[in-house]
């Protein structure tokens, strides 16, 4: 990971990057893809379902350089808020 690349927000990860605790290494994110898949879980019914792999879509994929999880959990409780379906919460 680059220092001062992690401090560019907005824009999506250009290098590798490693998820703690696993082996997993998240593949670079190619924008024209990213956007093809979120609109797929827009067909996702009933709406907790789809925050919920969206969530989980945004965790894995490390689109960012810096605060996946966090943003992740943020759009999916903005999302379920929307809704009036309440939050998602994961403690440490």
């Amino acid at each position: 990971m680059s220092k001062d690349e992690a401090l560019t927000w907005g824009k999506l990860r250009t290098g590798k990057v490693e998820i703690a605790g696993t082996d997993y290494i998240p593949p670079i994110s190619n924008k024209k893809e990213v956007i093809e898949k979120l609109k797929e879980f827009e067909k996702i019914k009933p709406n907790t379902l789809r925050c919920i792999k969206l969530m989980l879509y945004l965790m894995k994929s490390q689109l960012f350089w810096d605060g996946n999880k966090r943003t992740a959990m943020l759009i999916a409780n903005k999302e379920l808020i929307k809704q009036g379906n309440g939050i998602i919460s994961i403690p440490i």
